[in-house]
């Protein structure tokens, strides 16, 4: 009994250290980010095709606002249930949850939250398929878990934007979507800015 309890302490002691390890590594990718956003600076915005205004989904109404007055306005990136709220409590290892995981079905669209600029559209260790988008003013949304990704970094695009299709590429138990917002690298709640109904 002593060796299963031990195995499985280090079990999650394993699970705990690499989660942390994941979310270091995606803090580095987003300061660097940030770094070559500031460099980068001003280009020529190149406008995409976005699908029309729905209650439920995100939409471009707000696309000549600036990021920070959005708060409380934004819609959600995917059609889905809320299975895990920032800050919540992972079971496994202790660690908090940095953003929230919506439930949804496989092949699900996902949607830009509000127009910005693609800086990350690739696989990385822990979140999946994850594109990250630009608001500008420090303010970045991240999409994970992803089954694939339809823009590319550099690509400019609206609010409502399918960016990407739900999928379960993260290793989560269930399809659907983690989500997460920050400013300046740290994440906030997402729940906090999001108009639920």
């Amino acid at each position: 009994v002593i060796k299963k309890i031990n195995s499985k302490l280090s079990s999650q002691k394993k699970k705990k250290a690499k989660l942390i390890k994941n979310e270091k590594k995606l803090n580095n990718i987003v300061k660097q980010l940030i770094k070559k956003i500031e460099a980068e600076s001003k280009k020529k915005i190149v406008e995409d095709k976005i699908r029309p205004d729905s209650e439920l989904i995100p939409d471009n109404k707000f696309d000549g606002i600036n990021f920070k007055k959005l708060k409380g306005k934004l819609k959600l990136p995917v059609k889905g249930k809320i299975l895990r709220k920032f800050n919540s409590k992972r079971k496994d290892t202790g660690t908090r949850w940095k953003g929230i995981f919506i439930k949804s079905n496989e092949g699900n669209e996902v949607y830009s939250v509000a127009k910005g600029k693609i800086v990350f559209s690739d696989w990385l260790d822990g979140y999946g398929n994850m594109i990250i988008i630009d608001h500008g003013k420090g303010y970045m949304s991240l999409y994970g878990n992803n089954q694939s990704l339809l823009k590319q970094k550099g690509d400019i695009i609206k609010g409502g934007s399918i960016i990407a299709i739900v999928g379960n590429s993260g290793g989560n138990s269930t399809n659907g979507l983690y989500y997460q917002l920050r400013r300046n690298s740290k994440p906030f709640n997402p729940l906090k800015w999001t108009k639920l109904k």
